[in-house]
């Protein structure tokens, strides 16, 4: 029912075993001929094959994508003449909006201020390395 009746389809997902090419051909000739996929997540839950053909046959109107199966998408069948018009394309920085970058960098001086402290940084990824990291920094 959501692809059959989507005027726009936004892919918000991890890629996966399951997601990698979710979005097909099957998927694209559901879709009402109107309709436009937007991309942001990552490039291989859309088979780009797939949807080169779908925007050259017009099953769908077009597509938003800010990220691509293989970055830079230099041989991206996504890229030909006949469908320039169907597509805008973003070099994966759509995200990058000044608010976010200032984000990301108060992110990253909190992180390194915490650990200048002692402090175990929230988004630690590796917990398991505090203890040999306090370790080596215990005498300094």
């Amino acid at each position: 029912t959501l692809i059959k009746e989507s005027d726009f389809l936004c892919i918000h997902a991890i890629l996966t075993h399951e997601t990698k090419h979710m979005i097909n051909e099957n998927v694209l000739k559901k879709m009402k001929h109107n309709a436009y996929i937007i991309n942001t997540a990552r490039g291989a839950i859309i088979d780009e094959e797939a949807l080169a053909k779908a925007l050259k046959e017009g099953w769908i109107a077009g597509a938003a994508l800010d990220v691509f199966e293989k970055e830079p998408p230099i041989n991206s069948p996504l890229l030909s003449p006949e469908i320039y018009d169907k597509l805008i394309l973003s070099p994966h920085v759509s995200g990058l909006t000044p608010e976010m970058e200032r984000a990301l960098t108060l992110a990253q001086v909190n992180c390194c201020i915490k650990a200048l402290r002692g402090q175990v940084p929230e988004t630690t990824l590796n917990p398991q390395a505090v203890r040999k990291w306090r370790e080596k920094f215990k005498d300094t």
